[in-house]
């Protein structure tokens, strides 16, 4: 069959949206399928079309120039054009884009194409005027989410949360989120990260994710608080931190202030080949997320393949993932303190990180994308078939 993916940025930008579409599609494209994805240029440089090479049967991507960009949303007029033009079998969309799940429903509509629409999270509320933003695409989305067949959710407890997913149960369908597990694997070297970064001999606490204000609510400030408290108790240990945007710079002088600067790494923004390398460094990866706008967190399947525990907060679809005491452990958001306690109970326990690596590493098995774009597959297959329509 031929899938349309379309999504508010491709590879080699950076994001969970990103990564869920590269490699569905790389999946797909190995089971016999030809993909093409429409996306916005992040660069905004032209509009370019490429094939991948890495991609055994060639996903063809296309790269479009946004006009200009709403609370984080690049709009693209032409995305419409480009999807009526588009000859093929299913239209599968990516949301958080509100602009773009919008014209993926009407064209789907128009053209009598089946769609779906992978719902990672709802709009996070980042200010006053998002806030107001957010109320106005929930009124425009109880009607354009009408036009999809089918929509997927990443966690039954997202599903169940999310208010908007919560009138649209007869169409939602659970499938999590992946993770290549041949890329991350326990086997990764951690060497070169520690030589280059000065590691050697410390106990490495890890956090990867964008340093933007649309991403505050991974909740880095809150795990810079915990790491305050750890060194009081610890002085072996490394705060590592994975990631680069805006925010850099008060996150640093964030640091400076709590005279965390000499023990914290600003790695920023690292290529994607030696990113396991950076789950290999570590002891323990932290995910602090502070609110429900955190739907899945892929890292935390990241680090669990490189055989890492995680320590993570109970918000949105987080606790599906991590099972608490089994694969990491679960704490309160939003608490420098409770965080902490987890840190120390953890760094303070070979054994206990060990163990809880080992069980991530056979969770995140279960979650290879191979399994996940067959489960996908399915959708597209009784979809087609007219079993849902």
């Amino acid at each position: 069959m031929k899938v349309c993916f379309v999504n508010t940025y491709f590879p080699p930008y950076r994001g969970g949206a990103e990564t869920y579409v590269y490699n569905l599609s790389r999946c797909l494209s190995n089971l016999g399928h030809s993909v093409e994805v429409f996306c916005a240029d992040h660069l905004q440089s032209s509009v370019s079309t490429e094939r991948s090479a890495s991609f055994p049967n060639k996903v063809e991507v296309h790269r479009l120039r946004p006009i200009f960009t709403l609370y984080g949303t690049p709009i693209i007029p032409s995305l419409y054009w480009h999807l009526m033009a588009f000859d093929g079998d299913i239209i599968h969309v990516n949301f958080p884009n509100p602009f773009n799940t919008f014209i993926g429903g009407l064209v789907s509509m128009r053209k009598k194409v089946p769609s779906v629409i992978t719902w990672h999270n709802d709009l996070p509320h980042v200010s006053s005027c998002a806030r107001t933003l957010v109320f106005i695409h929930n009124i425009f989305a109880s009607y354009y989410l009408r036009w999809y067949d089918k929509i997927i959710a990443t966690t039954k407890r997202y599903a169940d949360l999310s208010l908007m997913l919560q009138r649209w149960q007869p169409l939602v369908q659970v499938i999590h989120n992946g993770v290549d597990c041949g890329v991350f694997n326990p086997q990764v070297n951690d060497e070169y990260v520690r030589a280059i970064h000065g590691l050697e001999g410390y106990k490495i606490i890890l956090f990867t994710g964008a340093l933007t204000k649309w991403h505050g609510y991974k909740g880095l400030d809150v795990l810079i608080r915990a790491f305050k408290i750890v060194k009081k108790k610890m002085k072996d240990v490394r705060l590592l931190i994975v990631g680069d945007g805006v925010l850099r710079w008060y996150y640093q002088e964030f640091c400076k202030k709590l005279s965390l600067i000499d023990d914290t790494v600003f790695a920023l923004d690292v290529p994607d080949a030696i990113l396991p390398q950076y789950y290999a460094a570590c002891d323990v990866f932290v995910l602090p997320s502070k609110d429900q706008s955190e739907g899945f967190g892929l890292v935390i399947l990241e680090a669990n393949a490189c055989g890492k525990p995680v320590i993570a907060s109970m918000v949105g679809g987080v606790p599906e993932v991590v099972i608490d005491g089994y694969n990491g452990m679960l704490v309160q958001p939003n608490s420098p303190k409770d965080l902490a306690n987890a840190l120390t109970i953890l760094l303070s326990d070979q054994e206990l990180m060990l163990e809880m690596g080992k069980r991530g590493r056979e969770w995140a098995e279960l979650h290879d994308w191979n399994i996940i774009a067959r489960a996908v597959q399915e959708i597209y297959e009784e979809l087609l078939c007219g079993l849902t329509r």
